[in-house]
């Protein structure tokens, strides 16, 4: 291979646990690959697609048209490349967040400079399913701003959050922006202080609103977290602070976060105290009014960074970042696992000679988990886009799906109006159940649950419940179940 090498060499190093819990072992190891060319290139945030395969975003200095372009990766189960997207004009492009279109396909938020109407500005790219854009579009004004994460809406369009120069009372503000599914925009919300302000995060929760995550310099002498909750038409329902509001040597950083089933969010992020601490990682959990439920900090040796978090299937939560060793002051890659009342359970190190990040981290199949970031102690150039495939232990053998033979293969349309047309294939005989069900694990219609032949298949769901009523407008889970194998896929209900 030339763009894209399996990794043959790692080194694994466990960290210590700040408070008893139950002996876990390590995440094993499924795969590793890079992808780039001979400059620097990397990767920020990762998905798994409906149809099985996993799609990165991130930036490229080995290919396109710019100093920097907008780098697009997608890749099989293996992590084999199926294309890969050089996307940007002239100047400097960079792409930090992604979520699937609806109707298939995808969506890009970062920034440009190779085009707008300022410094930087937020850059958001439509790909159909093959890699080719649809449309691009910016949005700002004549400062600086930039789109740092984007979200799928409940209505069929999309959410960016970021921030903004342009706009605002202070050094940089919060920039939240809901866009229809052609790029148009519906509303823009502009939130902060006199100082800088800044979102790294945003997500739908289960309740219809959306939820921002990211840091403020506005509140108190430090840094702390903000966590903004916004409804779908821009309202504010409530903003908050979190962090040591009575020092200005403590700073809290907010950098990425999950939506829970009760209309929660849990949020990760690092913790400096000046002259005791360089950096620590911590989780973050909030009720659906913003109520502070946990903070708590991974404390370790020298200087760590939380960059991501997803749920895990025991009910607790992964976190991807970085750690710093205080003899190279180089980073490597660094994993941590959270569960409520039994603390941290593990850390987990992976990296090598050189520096290497975790960006960020979602949830594959039951139990399996894709990695993004970046490395220079492995691959094709300086830095290169780097993937990892992780499995809890149990979750099946070592290289591959506990069962590859299935996959769930896509909705259509979704969001899903009257009815919808859901997808799957089977590379062997075997059982399959087909469910949809609501946010909070509950089933509301039973699709299928037989025997299946090899092949493709496809059930209709009529949009309703296992009653025969029509459910109500919001977000749905589609599972599919085969053997030790599941895989789900969000539907977003739209009623006229």
């Amino acid at each position: 291979m030339t763009r894209t090498q399996l990794v043959s060499c790692i080194c694994l190093i466990c960290l210590g646990a700040i408070s008893a819990g139950p002996a876990l072992a390590d995440l094993d190891i499924v795969w590793m690959r890079t992808y780039g060319g001979p400059d620097n290139d990397g990767l920020v945030q990762a998905i798994y697609a409906s149809d099985g395969s996993i799609v990165a975003v991130g930036y490229t200095y080995s290919s396109g048209a710019g100093a920097m372009d907008v780098y697009a990766v997608k890749v099989d189960a293996a992590g084999d490349t199926v294309w890969t997207r050089a996307l940007g004009g002239s100047g400097r492009d960079y792409g930090y967040g992604l979520c699937e279109a609806p109707g298939g396909g995808y969506a890009l938020a970062g920034y440009t400079t190779s085009a707008g109407a300022g410094a930087e500005d937020v850059y958001v790219i439509r790909l159909d399913a093959g890699g080719n854009p649809v449309w691009a579009r910016t949005y700002g004004g004549t400062g600086s701003d930039e789109g740092r994460a984007i979200c799928q809406s409940g209505d069929g369009g999309f959410v960016v959050a970021g921030r903004t120069a342009s706009y605002g009372s202070g050094e940089s503000d919060s920039y939240v922006l809901k866009l229809a599914a052609n790029g148009d925009t519906v509303w823009t919300r502009v939130y902060g202080g006199a100082e800088y302000d800044w979102s790294e995060g945003v997500s739908e929760t289960a309740d219809g609103c959306y939820c921002v995550c990211g840091t403020t310099g506005s509140n108190s002498p430090s840094r702390d977290i903000c966590l903004i909750k916004i409804d779908a038409a821009g309202a504010l329902v409530w903003q908050r602070f979190y962090g040591d509001f009575a020092t200005a040597f403590s700073h809290d950083w907010g950098t990425g976060l999950c939506a829970t089933a009760d209309s929660g969010v849990v949020v990760t992020g690092n913790r400096i105290i000046a002259g005791i601490d360089p950096s620590d990682l911590y989780f973050l959990r909030t009720d659906r009014l913003g109520a502070q439920t946990s903070l708590k900090r991974y404390a370790d040796a020298y200087v760590e960074y939380g960059h991501s978090i997803c749920e895990t299937p025991d009910g607790g939560f992964l976190i991807s970042g970085s750690k710093k060793a205080g003899a190279t002051l180089k980073n490597d890659l660094v994993l941590a696992k959270r569960i409520g009342g039994s603390g941290w359970l593990w850390g987990q190190v992976i990296g090598g000679s050189g520096s290497d990040w975790g960006s960020s981290v979602t949830p594959l199949a039951t139990g399996y988990y894709v990695v993004a970031g970046q490395t220079d102690s492995y691959g094709a150039g300086g830095y290169d886009g780097w993937l990892i495939k992780v499995a809890e232990p149990g979750a099946g053998a070592r290289g591959g799906d506990a069962n590859p033979g299935a996959a769930f293969i896509g909705a259509m349309p979704n969001p899903v109006g009257e009815s919808t047309c859901l997808t799957f294939g089977l590379a062997e005989d075997g059982e399959a159940d087909l469910g949809v069900f609501d946010v909070a694990g509950r089933r509301v219609r039973l699709l299928a649950a037989e025997r299946y032949c090899v092949g493709q298949h496809t059930v209709i769901w009529d949009g309703r419940d296992d009653a025969g009523r029509d459910v109500s407008p919001g977000i749905y889970l589609v599972r599919l179940s085969s053997g030790t194998f599941q895989a789900a896929s969000k539907l977003v209900v739209l009623r006229k």
